[in-house]
């Protein structure tokens, strides 16, 4: 499932688009990138506390 991510950097918009990268947004905000190469990179959902 891709999900549109608003304020991606440019640079790495055209890397979704043109290197094969998957990227995910779960119910919990938790963002994962799954890159070509089989790497997988979570941000983690984030943290709420006041800042």
């Amino acid at each position: 499932m891709l999900t549109p991510i608003h304020g991606t950097p440019p640079t790495s918009h055209s890397k979704i688009h043109n290197a094969d990268w998957t990227i995910e947004l779960g119910p919990d905000r938790l963002l994962t990138i799954h890159y070509p190469d089989g790497t997988i990179h979570n941000t983690g959902p984030p943290n709420r506390r006041a800042a």
